[in-house]
């Protein structure tokens, strides 16, 4: 058995140099299945190797010679390694706006993994603090909208930070930190009359007075 890493290539190698180890051998065939010769066959040559993959699965090849005294056989397993765990993770809008009066906006969260069963989307403070689930699921599509994106109306000035974790307290995959803006501030307003800034301004009766804002 030999061990190589998920979609990567092995070169197989048999009979030995000059193919000595196959001496009595007239063919020799390799393949995937056992007698058979997807990957190598010739007649007289006995010896060889061949570069095979990228490898995404265990496979099994076979060597298979056969001369005047017989058949013999030999194989070999590659074991490959697991799919690689990978996802992203994005918000928009970021920042959101909070609107004035209000002390939160909304963001939308959209997530998204490979080969992680167990993946899922935790909210904390920017921080790291008081971390806990916010969407157990491989993707964000599993909240149901018809955008595909799950859905945080409660995003203050300080922010949240999200991670897409592997599993539960596993490996941080990806992560955004979504902020809100703050509310507008509400427009000053001044208005005077005449030359005096005071709030009340007296002026004789059946007068016009110029006011200035």
């Amino acid at each position: 058995t030999v061990s190589i890493s998920y979609n990567t290539s092995v070169t197989l190698e048999w009979c030995g140099t000059g193919g000595a180890l196959c001496a009595d051998a007239s063919e020799c065939k390799v393949g995937t299945a056992s007698g058979g010769s997807d990957v190598y066959y010739v007649v007289g040559i006995r010896s060889g190797s061949k570069t095979v993959g990228p490898l995404t699965a265990d496979t099994t090849y076979h060597l298979t010679c056969t001369g005047p005294g017989g058949t013999g056989t030999d194989s070999v397993l590659i074991d490959v390694g697991s799919a690689p765990v990978s996802g992203s993770i994005s918000a928009s809008p970021n920042p959101c706006q909070i609107a004035a009066g209000a002390d939160a906006c909304e963001s939308l969260i959209t997530f998204s993994s490979s080969n992680c069963p167990d993946c899922r989307v935790t909210v904390s403070n920017t921080d790291g603090t008081a971390e806990q689930d916010f969407a157990i699921a491989q993707s964000s599509a599993a909240c149901g909208r018809s955008d595909g994106a799950c859905s945080a109306p409660w995003i203050s000035q300080s922010g949240k930070l999200f991670r897409l974790r592997a599993s539960a307290g596993g490996t941080v995959l990806n992560e955004v930190t979504v902020t809100g803006n703050p509310p507008p501030s509400a427009p000053e307003a001044d208005i005077t009359a005449g030359d005096s800034t005071a709030a009340t301004v007296s002026i004789s009766y059946n007068t016009s007075v110029t006011l200035e804002w």
